[in-house]
């Protein structure tokens, strides 16, 4: 246990449930969590554009429990704060949500060539084609082209988690082994 588990372990299920950039992470506030309706909204994507996104049980969990016991006293509206030292309080970077991905990995004893907390959109990306989604349906959920969502699909089969089929009628993805990062 370090002195970030529950930062640390609401920042995973962030990534690994909803998909989200590292970037996305750190600049969550307070505000975008709708408790209420179950939702979380993102101010600005990569392509500028926001979105409001269902917040899984497991993230919302996560944030309480970090919330509620790890959290530093701060006025500081961001969710995700440092811990330690002068910065106490400070809104956390992209690199400390990487940061947090890489010792989760670490921990569950996984290599990984995809750097950070993107192994974790990969790995959302697998179980969406995995339960039924169509490549448009995640790439519409990631923000990305359906051409991206190939490419990374493609760099999942070369790790030998999933397994493109063409034919001349459809492509559609087989999911071999989908990443064991579902587990963390």
């Amino acid at each position: 246990s370090t002195p970030c588990a529950y930062r640390d372990r609401a920042i995973v299920s962030c990534l690994s449930t909803l998909g989200l950039r590292p970037g996305e992470v750190a600049t969550l506030h307070l505000e975008d969590i709708d408790w209420r309706n179950g939702t979380i909204r993102l101010r600005t994507r990569k392509t500028g554009r926001g979105a409001i996104l269902p917040l899984p049980r497991e993230a919302g969990r996560a944030i309480v429990e970090y919330l509620r016991q790890e959290r530093p006293s701060t006025d500081e509206r961001r969710v995700f704060v440092q811990h330690l030292g002068r910065r106490t309080g400070v809104p956390i970077s992209s690199g400390v949500v990487s940061a947090a991905a890489v010792r989760a990995l670490q921990r569950a004893g996984i290599e990984s060539p995809i750097a950070g907390g993107y192994v974790f959109r990969h790995t959302l990306a697998s179980r969406m084609v995995r339960h039924g989604a169509s490549l448009k349906e995640v790439a519409d959920l990631l923000e990305m082209s359906p051409s991206g969502v190939r490419l990374q699909l493609d760099q999942l089969r070369e790790l030998g988690a999933v397994a493109l089929v063409v034919n001349a009628n459809q492509t559609r993805v087989e999911v071999r082994d989908h990443l064991a990062v579902e587990s963390l």
